[in-house]
């Protein structure tokens, strides 16, 4: 991530938001197996917060201005090489 945040930001990630443990079916629906979330295995990441104040939102950032876009697509596509799991927007 602190690569990609100086590339394209010139700024560190002081802050990554996310959530994690939700005793839940996967997708939310009822009486499907257990979400990895509820295992503690599983986070979603929703933003990243750089040390100049900006934010970049996955929900906004995925499809907002380029930079932004770059970022988290070279952080979702990092992400790849270390997690046997990673889901995108």
């Amino acid at each position: 991530v602190q690569p990609a945040a100086a590339l394209y930001f010139g700024s560190a990630v002081v802050e990554v938001k996310s959530g994690s443990y939700a005793c839940r079916g996967r997708n939310n629906q009822r009486g499907a197996r257990l979400s990895e979330h509820a295992f503690g295995n599983a986070l979603d990441v929703s933003a990243f917060r750089l040390a100049d104040g900006r934010e970049v939102t996955v929900a906004r950032g995925w499809r907002g201005a380029p930079e932004e876009q770059e970022f988290l697509r070279e952080v979702f596509v990092g992400a790849c090489s270390l997690f046997t799991t990673v889901l995108g927007p």
